[in-house]
């Protein structure tokens, strides 16, 4: 597949594709052989990242700006505004009016470096509060969250290839209930479809048609029971960085390294930016590398976007995960991958 081919391709020929130059992998697929590796790239109907960091901004900065709670909030809106490289004479006429106001090219420099930057942003701590609080209250995930929009076509689909049994395992840094309802839209009064895993624990709960591990928690489960959920919700750069030595998650962790090591991977909107998942593909090729399925020879990797999509915020990620293949595969031909519009 040339990178024209990905802008121009028609869903007619993308079907002929499947039936002959991919069809060791179409087939793999049909067999059940892949887990899907699920990310934020599929569910653009729930809360922009941008719109995440503008809440948070806005709430350090008021805090920052309040009397009562300078103290305790202006380091931390400073440690923010340091995070997104803002310097302090540009943003010194600004304090004292609301983020949204703030002149359009400082607010859009700082929301597109903290995009790249969102888990160390979720890292700064306000004094005499617990280490979410800036998440779980700052933001306000719960009420960001609420009242989401019908599963769209991504996640319905997703839903198919449960309820036909041709998917088995997903593994979701989603926090979101997209699939989840999805799977309820299409195979309503039907037990057994779907197995989330949240807590450790629910490993232990009846076996389904196929698995949804949460693996950064649930945002679903985090509102109507937040003693129990909330302290899943990973995010910060320090959860994501203890994630895989945190006694919390280890049933979890074990049960998707195990995938990423057992199963063929099908990474759907995931850029890997996380170090976690990093480490733990990294962990997963060295203990036990997949070659690629079938005889054909192997494509050349394609990272689709839609037009107007912002690609900045995962590039980093792509790349790394490009060597990772290289790694695994071995080189092919030097080249990058081919980019394309979805």
């Amino acid at each position: 597949m040339t990178g024209g081919a990905a802008v121009t391709m028609s869903m007619l020929e993308v079907l002929k594709k499947l039936d002959v130059d991919f069809a060791d992998v179409a087939k793999a697929v049909e067999n059940g052989e892949f887990a899907l590796w699920v990310g934020s790239g599929i569910s653009r109907n729930a809360p922009s990242l941008g719109g995440l960091i503008e809440r948070a901004m806005e709430f350090l900065r008021q805090g920052a700006a309040d009397p009562a709670t300078t103290a305790d909030f202006t380091p931390a809106f400073d440690e923010a505004l340091r995070i997104a490289e803002a310097a302090t004479t540009d943003v010194a006429p600004h304090r004292g009016t609301a983020f949204a106001t703030w002149p359009p090219e400082l607010r859009k420099a700082i929301v597109n470096r903290l995009w790249d930057k969102y888990s160390e942003l979720l890292d700064v701590r306000v004094a005499h509060k617990l280490d979410d609080y800036l998440l779980w209250d700052g933001v306000n995930v719960r009420a960001a969250f609420a009242n989401p929009p019908p599963p769209a076509a991504e996640h319905l689909a997703i839903a198919i290839l449960i309820l036909e049994g041709v998917v088995q395992e997903i593994a979701s840094a989603n926090w979101d209930g997209f699939i989840e309802a999805a799977v309820e839209r299409l195979g309503t009064g039907c037990a057994g479809n779907l197995q989330v895993v949240v807590d450790p624990d629910h490993l232990r709960d009846g076996a389904a048609k196929a698995r949804l591990l949460k693996f950064h928690g649930c945002i679903v489960h985090a509102t109507q029971d937040p003693d129990r959920y909330r302290k899943f919700l990973t995010g910060s750069a320090t959860q994501i960085n203890e994630w895989a030595n945190n006694r919390l998650f280890a049933p979890m962790v074990g049960r998707v390294t195990a995938i990423a090591t057992d199963r063929k991977a099908m990474m759907v909107g995931l850029s890997l930016q996380d170090v976690n998942l990093q480490q733990l593909f990294a962990a997963a090729r060295k203990d036990h590398p997949w070659p690629w399925p079938g005889r054909a020879r192997r494509p050349r990797p394609c990272l689709l976007q839609r037009e107007g999509s912002r690609r900045q915020a995962c590039g980093h990620a792509e790349d790394r995960l490009w060597r990772q293949l290289q790694s695994q595969h071995g080189r092919h031909q030097g080249r990058r991958p081919a980019e394309g519009l979805a």
